[in-house]
């Protein structure tokens, strides 16, 4: 008899499935217009403890939160609202988290070649809330790509060049570095993983990299992460 595998995350035996990225992030059905996909069908899984199953659950529903109040409009925009309104009426904590860090500020938009100021509010995120969740997800895909041989167990970075990036001062160096990487996985040998691709997609980038990787993530269209696994 084949022994089971292990957890994606740590030496224990893996005894339930952890979906890579989160199920969460894929809206129900109910919410669709008629026709559309089961986005909740064909989801990547890989082995897992019940420990680090469930001790990242909180982390997720987090950064379903974050992630909703970030996509642009989008057919998908409105039923993730309606999830997370859902989220909210379960977890009233979790609004009252978030919310109780905002801050009211001003920002500048423009209209028919003029700046305008507009009032609005920022909230400050917790980004090991967000590193954490995002952190799980790339170590469950690296498991699932080396089809349950190898994990990534050493910590890493990752880092979005469009995921709340509070920097008011442009930071050359890490600009030129997103526009080396997004012209790497540019190239069209770099094929886009995963079951629904207007929901979210990866790509591995190792060719040249002498046993590293970086992992390119995309949630919703429009929600860009690095993990640069070195």
């Amino acid at each position: 008899m084949k022994a089971p595998y292990t957890c994606y995350c740590c030496e224990g035996i893996g005894n339930t499935n952890e979906h890579a990225p989160p199920k969460s992030i894929y809206p129900k059905q109910k919410y669709l217009p008629e026709g559309s996909p089961d986005y909740r069908k064909n989801l990547i899984t890989v082995p897992s403890c019940k420990k680090h199953n469930n001790d990242k659950s909180g982390d997720d529903e987090y950064l379903l939160a974050l992630f909703t109040l970030s996509i642009p409009e989008s057919k998908i925009a409105e039923p993730m609202m309606k999830k997370w309104i859902e989220a909210f009426k379960r977890n009233d904590s979790l609004a009252k988290r978030i919310f109780s860090l905002y801050r009211k500020i001003t920002i500048l938009t423009q209209k028919n070649n003029l700046l305008i100021p507009e009032k609005t509010f920022a909230i400050t995120a917790e980004k090991e809330r967000i590193n954490n969740a995002i952190k799980s997800t790339v170590r469950a895909l690296y498991y699932h790509e080396s089809k349950y041989k190898n994990k990534w167990l050493n910590d890493f970075t990752v880092t979005s060049p469009n995921f709340l990036n509070q920097n008011l001062f442009i930071d050359v160096q890490r600009q030129e570095i997103y526009r080396d990487f997004f012209q790497a996985f540019a190239n069209p040998n770099i094929i886009k993983k995963g079951p629904h691709h207007d929901i979210f997609f990866y790509q591995m980038l190792e060719e040249g990299l002498e046993g590293a990787c970086v992992m390119k993530l995309v949630f919703y269209k429009h929600l860009v992460f690095f993990a640069l696994l070195v």
